[in-house]
């Protein structure tokens, strides 16, 4: 293995996404939210078409999860699919095409984002009645 060219693929993986990261610094003293943004870079890095994410901004301040979202606009904009399991109705908002409310394990909804709101997305999640 060629640290730098390792490095340098790194790099250019962090360059492509916006990832202000330096890649030489261990995993072990980043923040949170970076080892984030380091596994989302890995994921594009194996050109994966697909990505789950359950609730990848819980554990985020408001900084770090807007730099998320952003990498997962950035991962629509290149054409791979993104899965964001998340109760944050206003993170969904910001990143979602189309909205699958599960409850109990069974599909009870599913919505375009632009022909919903996220009042009837939380009546989906509770149970609610639509009126």
């Amino acid at each position: 293995m060629n640290e730098r060219e390792m490095q340098a693929e790194v790099q250019r993986v962090f360059d492509q996404m916006g990832v202000t990261i330096d890649p030489c610094v261990k995993v072990s003293r980043l923040s949170v939210g970076e080892r984030q943004q380091v596994e989302i870079a890995r994921t594009i890095q194996q050109q994966s078409q697909i990505i789950i994410m359950d609730e990848p901004t819980a554990a985020l301040g408001v900084k770090e999860s807007r730099k998320v979202l952003d990498l997962v606009l950035k991962l629509k904009e290149q054409g791979c699919s993104v899965i964001v399991i998340s109760h944050n109705m206003r993170h969904v908002f910001n990143v979602a095409d189309r909205i699958v409310v599960l409850r109990g394990g069974v599909k009870v909804g599913e919505r375009l984002k632009s022909k919903t709101t996220p009042d009837e997305i939380v009546k989906l999640i509770v149970g609610a009645e639509m009126l």
